[in-house]
C-alpha cells in the first residue's frame, strides 16, 4: 500500500511541474509576441497543448511545428504559415487564418467552429450573424472606394481534417485541394468557390442546420442554415455517403466526382456540371 500511494504521490508531483512549466512558456511566448518586432517564428517547435486563446499571430511561420491540442480560439493567424503543422486535436473555435497556408497539414479531430479560413469576398457577413469581418481599416478604405477586394487564397492543400468540426466555417474561395474531411462536420458552411478538387470526404455532412437562431415568434417560418457551394470546384471529388441535402451547389463543377450512396434532397443544382461524375447508387430527390 506503501509504495501505491509514493507511486501516486510522485505522479501527481511530475503532472503538477509539467502544468507549471507549460504555464510559463505560455507567459514567456505571450511576452515574446507583444515585444517583439517583426514576424514571429516557430517552425519545427514544439507547442503541444499551450493555451493561447485570442491570441495575435498575423504572418507567423509555424512551419512543421507540433501544435496538436493547442487552444487557438479567437486567435487572429492571418497569413500565417502553418504548412505540414500538426493540429490535430486543437481548439481552433473563431480562428481567423484567412490568406493562411496550410498545405499538408494535420487537422484530426479539430475544432473549428466558426472559424474564418477566409475573408467574405463580398464584405457581407450576413450569412452568419455574429460571424467577424476578417478586414483592416485599409481594406474598408478600399470597399468605400469601390475598389474590388483582393483575391482569398487560403491554401489547405492535402491538409487532413478528417471528423473534425467546421460547422459554420467560412471557407469562401479557399483551396482544399486533395484534402480529406471524411466524417467531418460541415454543416452551415460557406464553400461558396471553394476550390474542392480531389477532396476525399466520404460520409461527410454538408447538410443543413435547422433554425440555427432561435426565433422569437413560433408562427415565424424556420431558416435552415445550408451549406453553400456556390460555383464550388470538385472535380474528381470522393463524396460516397455524404449528406448534401439542401445544400447550393448552383454552378458548381462535379467533372469526375464520386457520388455513390450521397443523399441529396431540396438541392439547388442549377448549371450544375457533371461531366464523367458517378452517380451509382444515388437517388435524387425533390431537387
Amino acid at each position: 500500500m506503501g509504495l501505491l500511494v509514493f507511486l501516486f504521490q510522485s505522479s501527481f508531483e511530475a503532472q503538477r511541474e509539467l502544468t507549471s512549466s507549460r504555464d510559463e512558456l505560455v507567459r514567456a511566448f505571450r511576452d515574446q509576441v507583444s515585444t517583439q518586432e517583426g514576424v514571429i517564428d516557430r517552425s519545427y517547435r514544439e507547442m503541444r497543448g499551450m493555451n493561447l486563446s485570442g491570441i495575435e499571430l498575423p504572418g507567423a511561420i509555424l512551419r512543421d511545428s507540433d501544435l496538436s491540442h493547442i487552444v487557438l480560439s479567437s486567435a487572429d493567424l492571418t497569413n500565417a504559415d502553418l504548412t505540414r503543422a500538426n493540429l490535430d486535436g486543437a481548439q481552433l473555435q473563431k480562428i481567423t487564418l484567412s490568406n493562411s497556408k496550410l498545405n499538408g497539414a494535420s487537422i484530426i479531430g479539430a475544432n473549428l467552429e466558426e472559424a474564418a479560413l477566409d475573408c467574405p469576398l463580398s464584405g457581407d457577413d450576413s450569412w452568419l450573424p455574429g460571424t467577424r469581418s476578417c478586414k483592416t481599416e485599409n481594406d474598408q478604405k478600399d470597399v468605400d472606394e469601390k475598389v474590388v477586394d483582393r483575391e482569398i487564397d487560403t491554401r489547405l492543400l492535402l491538409a487532413d481534417l478528417t471528423g473534425s468540426n467546421l460547422r459554420f466555417a467560412n471557407l469562401e474561395g479557399a483551396d482544399l485541394w486533395s484534402a480529406t474531411v471524411a466524417g467531418a462536420d460541415l454543416r452551415g458552411a460557406n464553400m461558396h468557390e471553394t476550390k474542392l478538387t480531389n477532396l476525399h470526404a466520404q460520409k461527410a455532412r454538408l447538410n443543413c442546420i435547422e433554425n440555427p437562431e432561435p426565433n422569437p415568434d413560433p408562427a415565424a417560418p424556420k431558416k435552415d442554415q445550408c451549406v453553400d457551394l456556390r460555383g464550388a470546384t470538385l472535380w474528381d471529388a470522393d463524396l460516397r455517403g455524404a449528406n448534401l441535402s439542401g445544400a447550393d451547389l448552383t454552378g458548381a463543377r462535379l467533372n469526375g466526382a464520386i457520388l455513390g450512396n450521397t443523399a441529396y434532397d431540396r438541392n439547388r443544382l442549377r448549371n450544375v456540371v457533371l461531366g464523367d461524375a458517378n452517380l451509382t447508387g444515388t437517388t435524387l430527390v425533390d431537387i
